[in-house]
């Protein structure tokens, strides 16, 4: 899968997500990308309702509400640009 795909199959992921903490369906996220010791690591979204982050290296999107709690672990299928960097 190409990344680009990867990360729209995140953020639909992660509106899903966030839908089961409040988020109406015309709120925009706010997209963070993170690098980590100089390397893209994966992306934060946040919205009003919590946020989320998305560690590309362990396949994972962490999901918070309002208080920093965290509400819910999605695991990805491993990406092929993870399987080559292995």
């Amino acid at each position: 899968m190409l990344h680009t795909q990867l990360t729209q199959q995140v953020r639909h992921l992660v509106r899903a997500a966030l839908s089961d903490l409040g988020l109406p369906a015309d709120e925009e996220l706010h997209e963070t990308i993170l690098i980590t010791h100089g390397h893209y690591s994966g992306r934060r979204f946040e919205a009003e309702c919590g946020h989320a982050v998305w560690f590309l290296e362990e396949g994972q999107i962490k999901v918070f509400d309002t208080s920093g709690k965290l509400h819910q672990t999605l695991r990805l299928p491993a990406s092929e640009s993870a399987k080559r960097a292995a």
